[in-house]
């Protein structure tokens, strides 16, 4: 009997996002940033402009595509690919990217009233603009000429966001939230831990799992982590919270294809290859995190056929009963609060009370 059930609340997070409404923001520090692309720095007063108590320095933060003055109290911020980390931060964001109906973060934007446009190969500035900003944060996948376009609407700060802890806590200094930021970070470190003591049974019995996802053409197999080929950084893929906060083992077929190929963050395999997967459970998620709800259900239909077929019955997995579905919007995403969905997923289905 396969396990179907989905769990999207994230308690732990969503208590930390509660408590930071309720924080004060600190000045802005002159300490560097935690974040290896992006420092801070305050700019020395003129000596013709004598300090006061309340004077407050402009704030200069140097990232990948330059170096950018903040306002001072932002209250309207633009986010180009950042929502997640900046929705748990709970700062006032009045544009957004989506990437399509149903996803996991749409609610949330629509909630602060941000305008909600599709991440795509173009940004649409007219919206931006029209969003009236006084501050962007954007993640480094704009590149050079998007964020040459966008600092001409506002004043524009970059951080990356494969790196989300250390670009949350640079981004929670460069607005002075660093304890707000830190507290996020706290509390999902707390989270991953209670989730370890929820799956221990299984954790010291050793089991393992695998992480496929099925395209219109295809089944990828995920890796825990990868290496970026052009700066030798191991980033983590969009499940490895399975095995990197989780600790459950990985299944020996696939740590295998990932020593063969390191700097990839899955294996394309045929249906025929599938019976090779050797884990005691197996996590499957349809289409991708910007899948409408016509393509997931073009899916749903496209694997019941697979499901009916003798080399998807020969799975051990699937002849153990231990297959989930998880969805795709927030495992096919990163960020502290898709990984926490992913725990809160993960613990309903394995956790020791069930």
């Amino acid at each position: 009997m396969y396990l179907y059930r989905h769990s999207f609340l994230y308690i732990a997070l969503a208590a930390a996002i509660v408590l930071l409404s309720a924080c004060g923001n600190n000045s802005g520090s002159g300490q560097p940033s935690s974040s290896a692309s992006s420092t801070v720095s305050t700019a020395s007063p003129s000596a013709s402009s004598p300090e006061t108590p309340s004077d407050q320095q402009p704030l200069k933060v140097t990232h990948p595509f330059g170096t950018t003055e903040l306002p001072a109290d932002p209250e309207r911020i633009a986010s180009i690919n950042l929502e997640d980390m900046l929705l748990a931060l709970n700062v006032p964001i009045v544009f957004g990217m989506s990437i399509g109906e149903g996803y996991y973060l749409n609610d949330k934007l629509i909630e602060q009233g941000a305008t909600l446009e599709i991440w795509g190969d173009n940004l649409n500035l007219e919206a931006i603009v029209a969003a009236q900003p006084d501050l962007i944060i954007a993640s480094t996948a704009i590149m050079q000429e998007g964020y040459d376009n966008l600092s001409k609407i506002a004043p524009t700060i970059v951080y990356d966001r494969e790196d989300w802890r250390n670009s949350l806590a640079a981004i929670g200094q460069a607005l002075g939230m660093e304890d707000q930021a830190q507290a996020v970070i706290s509390a999902y470190d707390q989270q991953a831990a209670d989730a370890r003591t929820a799956l221990t049974p299984l954790l010291s019995e050793g089991k393992s799992a695998a992480f496929i996802r099925m395209t219109a053409k295809d089944f990828r197999v995920y890796f825990p982590n990868y290496i970026d080929e052009k700066t030798q950084i191991e980033w983590p893929t969009y499940p490895g919270v399975l095995y990197n906060e989780l600790g459950i083992k990985l299944d020996p077929t696939v740590e295998k294809w990932h020593q063969e190929q390191p700097n990839f963050q899955n294996a394309t395999i045929s249906l025929e290859m599938l019976p090779e997967l050797q884990a005691d459970y197996l996590f499957v998620t349809l289409g991708g995190a910007g899948s409408t709800d016509e393509e997931i259900k073009q899916a749903k239909e496209s694997f019941s056929a697979i499901e009916q077929s003798a080399v998807w019955k020969s799975v051990p997995a699937v002849k153990a009963g231990h297959v989930i579905f998880v969805n795709a919007r927030h495992w096919i995403s990163s960020g502290p609060l898709a990984n926490s969905m992913k725990m809160v997923d993960v613990v309903a289905e394995l956790g020791s009370s069930n």
